[in-house]
């Protein structure tokens, strides 16, 4: 009897300290593949695959994401693959995080602390990768330092946009249907319309289009909303035939103007000026082009 009620004892012991092990090692629920998600001073945040952009030219690494609260996290970094790099005013990498209310953006550049970007799959044929961030980010307004704390940032299986040649793209979800451009243009008429850029969206060398227009020295970080004067979406079905915006919006996320390169998301929903016929929704797009 002793005996059996050593080795129940010590199977008991066994169970408790594989159950505590365990637990002390568990890293939580994992991403969602597509996603970001991280914790904005200690609240969770997420951005869903549907307001989920990333980018790689061969050089720089662009993640934009908008989360669930309307609040974005914005990543831009020189990689070459699967490594670690520093997020700070030195190194040429930089993180933000934006609000809506109050409207604030905060950066990483302002922070004495360094951040890391951590790449740990980086698949350039499927277009798909997976890693971890964390950045101390600050705002200043009038002598007033404003900070946050983005920790416990991950990425799963996020899809991005890949063009080696550092040529003209763009990309976007047409009803539904994800498409990458091809034939994309852009060219800026600063007493008129301002940035227009056209990307055709279909096998074809010229329709169906899709078009955004942006005003001319748009600061990076600005979000314009569409049927605004300012800011303009189209979808060209054929020549002759434009579907105007009825409702949408159009963030500026990179725009460096001695270079003349700007880059940006947009989603908006477009249907003939009368209000009449089909309704096309746009949606994930994204752009990064000369001009």
């Amino acid at each position: 009897m002793k005996l059996k009620l050593f080795y129940v004892t010590i199977i008991l012991f066994t169970l408790s300290v594989v159950g505590c092990k365990k637990s002390s090692n568990d890293s939580g629920p994992s991403t969602a593949a597509g996603t970001i998600s991280a914790k904005i001073s200690g609240t969770a945040w997420t951005a869903p695959a549907t307001t989920t952009n990333a980018s790689y030219d061969g050089t720089d690494l662009t993640i934009d994401a908008i989360g669930t609260s309307g609040n974005s996290i914005n990543i831009s970094a020189k990689i070459t693959g699967i490594g670690t790099y520093i997020i700070d005013g030195f190194s040429g990498n930089n993180a933000t995080y934006s609000t809506v209310t109050p409207s604030k953006t905060y950066d990483s550049n302002f922070s004495a602390t360094a951040g890391v970007l951590t790449i740990t799959e980086f698949d350039v044929t499927n277009k798909l990768m997976s890693g971890s961030f964390h950045f101390n980010a600050g705002n200043f307004s009038g002598s007033t330092i404003d900070s946050v704390l983005v920790t416990d940032g991950s990425f799963n299986k996020l899809a991005f946009l890949y063009n080696v040649s550092g040529g003209n793209t763009m990309s976007v979800t047409v009803n539904g249907t994800p498409v990458v451009a091809n034939n994309v243009t852009a060219t800026e008429n600063v007493t008129a319309v301002g940035i227009q850029i056209y990307g055709s969206v279909a096998n074809g060398p010229v329709y169906p289009k899709v078009s955004v227009v942006i005003p001319s020295g748009a600061p990076a970080g600005t979000t314009y909303q569409l049927l605004s004067t300012a800011c303009d979406g189209y979808y060209i079905p054929s020549n002759g035939v434009s579907y105007t915006e009825k409702s949408g919006s159009l963030t500026v996320t990179a725009h460096n103007l001695s270079t003349q390169h700007i880059e940006g998301t947009f989603s908006f929903t477009a249907q003939n000026i009368n209000g009449t016929g089909p309704i096309y929704t746009m949606t994930n797009g994204m752009f990064s082009v000369d001009y």
